[in-house]
């Protein structure tokens, strides 16, 4: 495969005008780039369609089992609470698709009302991964400072070499005098295929961007509250 990719660009070289062995740089950062983008999709994909059915089926059997439990027990034990909790923390993912036990799920709920119009549940779900209950208060992770950071910094890398062979592999499929099929073929294909790649590495990216807008909203809203225990402190100095 290799092999093939490489003949591809030396080909791609000659039909621009250049010698047989001036792409071959760019041919082999290439192929190793997309052999490895390649074979991470497949193993990401691999029978996609069955895993998720067994996964539904795997959910649809625990919550059935813990309905059943609870309404075979009415006693008030710490087992019925935990179970009841655990099952409205499989509702919640069902309505809402976030994973989310009670202490992250109420702030969730909470933010999600206090922020109406700003944030929506599509945002939220986004940046979850990034938020954490600490203190009985909702934070933002500060990523930077975690395994997080490399996401972003192959995010971009991804997009900035795709980009660049997207753009030449556009600009050999229209400058080129003549293409044949299979060159034109691969070429299409190429152009797709790194434009795909550059638009999923763009998505890894989303989370970030909206748990830095759940992080302003929080600031914000505590900014809020301060000044407003502030004017209560003053309000009160002024009465005595």
């Amino acid at each position: 495969m290799i092999e093939e990719i490489t003949n591809f660009f030396v080909r791609l070289g000659a039909l621009l005008g250049y010698s047989g062995q001036m792409p071959s740089w760019l041919a082999n950062i290439t192929s190793f780039v997309l052999a490895l983008a390649m074979i991470g999709l497949i193993c990401k994909h691999m029978n996609v369609a069955g895993l998720l059915a067994w996964n539904q089926k795997r959910k649809d059997e625990a919550r059935a089992a813990l309905e059943a439990f609870l309404v075979r027990d009415k006693s008030d034990t710490q087992t019925r609470r935990a179970v009841a909790d655990r099952l409205e923390t499989l509702y919640f993912l069902s309505a809402y698709s976030i994973y989310a036990e009670q202490p992250l799920r109420d702030e969730l709920i909470r933010l999600h009302g206090a922020a109406s119009g700003q944030l929506q549940w599509f945002h939220i779900r986004r940046a979850v991964q990034l938020l954490k209950i600490e203190d009985g208060r909702l934070i933002v992770l500060n990523w930077w400072k975690s395994i997080d950071a490399l996401t972003i910094v192959w995010a971009w890398v991804m997009q900035v070499i795709f980009a660049i062979f997207m753009l030449y592999s556009a600009f050999v499929f229209f400058k080129a005098k003549s293409l044949s099929f299979e060159d034109g073929a691969l070429l299409g294909f190429a152009i797709v295929f790194s434009g795909w790649i550059v638009l999923y590495a763009n998505s890894t990216l989303w989370p970030f961007a909206e748990a830095k807008r759940i992080r302003t909203f929080l600031h914000e809203e505590q900014v809020k509250r301060d000044g407003a225990k502030k004017s209560q402190a003053s309000g009160a100095k002024v009465k005595k």
